[in-house]
């Protein structure tokens, strides 16, 4: 049997709906307006302390 995830999106300026087969998730976003970081600083953290953690499971 055949696995087939379909999805689709649709956009607004602080929420999104994603559909992925029979199941659609409405998504509200929210940005902290204290915050020091941009979301490229947090994303390029994020990436780099994943990368730590799979080299210290080696």
């Amino acid at each position: 049997m055949e696995n087939q995830t379909q999805t689709k999106e649709t956009t607004t300026s602080n929420s999104f709906t994603k559909q992925i087969g029979k199941t659609t998730y409405f998504v509200n976003v929210h940005f902290s307006e204290t915050s020091k970081e941009t979301l490229q600083d947090k994303m390029e953290r994020l990436i780099k302390n994943e990368c730590v953690n799979l080299e210290n499971q080696k």
